[in-house]
């Protein structure tokens, strides 16, 4: 999976691993050689490990020289996917909306590689696609934009409804043609939320962005906020506490936490970084750590169970280093 950090590659990547034809090994970023930041993104290569972690998956960094022509940085691309096939790599995937532009490109550097190329998110409707990815949970911060479209200061601003509805006419909800791009705090199917906060504005050229940086859970809580103190998270926590041979009822905590479903749901998701668990230990888990939930010791794990046979093809397989890549049969659908 062609990684960039932002809400289209973790999207994308949620797609790959919910369809059964396809086994994500790893992922791989464009960074820029010179600062070590990532293209187009502006984002330290450094807050991309975390997200790795977060979604269990190895992460390779492919340098590019942005001094160099194009010849020769389309050359260096080639030599990187070049690479993971090498790695028995059957596909590489990337997060591209509609840009015939960008789509004909990864073709170009690509072409010799071997490699099938997948575009999870291709033709969407961009609505509807920026909707779901909020509906879901999806916490990202606006990193950079190209002030062609957009004025300097959206940069630093939560990627949510509002940002979306601000948007001026004819640019794309999802910044589908470069107008914007993000960076992702968590999404689904993250073992853990990524805390960054945007710290000061950085203009060059005709784009502006936000310089990004990791931060505790509460650094920016207020101390009006009571969801910031754990103030309804305690009262929760002890509803919990009186309840955990039950099924959590979301509405009964709620109206434990003095909010409406809804609102709840919403405000856990975002002050904790994860749904609301359905298994009370878990809540209890969660609301201590304040991180998603893992497995219980005592119940039914996944693991336990016989594994199914699926046909697989492998995407875009890449390591660390060349000593770490563990490689097993690849077997394709007919």
């Amino acid at each position: 999976m062609c990684w960039s950090g932002g809400k289209d590659s973790a999207w994308a990547l949620r797609e790959l691993r919910a369809d059964p034809r396809f086994d994500v090994r790893g992922l791989i970023s464009l960074v820029n050689e010179k600062n070590g930041r990532v293209i187009q993104h502006g984002v330290r290569h450094s807050l991309l490990q975390p997200q790795a972690e977060a979604v269990a998956l190895p992460l390779r960094f492919l340098p590019l020289d942005p001094t160099a022509s194009t010849t020769e940085r389309n050359a260096a691309l080639a030599l990187g996917f070049g690479e993971l096939r090498r790695r028995e790599a059957a596909c590489v995937a990337f997060g591209d909306l509609f840009s015939i532009k960008g789509r004909d490109r990864r073709q170009l550097v690509t072409a010799g590689s071997g490699l099938e190329l997948l575009f999870p998110l291709w033709g969407r409707d961009t609505r509807a696609l920026a909707d779901a990815m909020l509906g879901a949970g999806l916490s990202a911060w606006v990193c950079s934009v190209d002030t062609d479209f957009l004025p300097a200061d959206r940069v630093g601003r939560r990627f949510d409804a509002a940002f979306v509805a601000g948007l001026p006419t004819g640019v794309d909800p999802c910044g589908g043609d470069d107008e914007f791009h993000t960076v992702v705090e968590w999404a689904p199917g993250w073992n853990r939320r990524v805390w960054i906060k945007p710290t000061h504005r950085i203009e060059a050229y005709n784009f502006a962005f936000a310089e990004m940086e990791r931060r505790s859970r509460d650094a920016d809580a207020s101390p009006h906020d009571v969801f910031g103190r754990f103030a309804r998270l305690d009262r929760v926590r002890g509803y919990v506490d009186g309840h955990l041979a039950e099924d959590l009822n979301a509405a009964s905590a709620a109206k434990v936490a003095a909010m409406s479903p809804t609102g709840f749901s919403r405000y856990f998701r975002e002050h904790v970084g994860t749904t609301l668990p359905p298994r009370p230990t878990t809540v209890r888990t969660t609301v201590d750590r304040g991180l998603p939930p893992r497995p219980l010791a005592s119940g039914p794990s996944h693991r336990d169970e016989p594994r199914r046979e699926r046909p697989l093809r492998r995407v875009a397989v890449s390591a660390t280093s060349p000593g770490t890549l563990r490689t097993s049969p690849c077997r394709t659908r007919r």
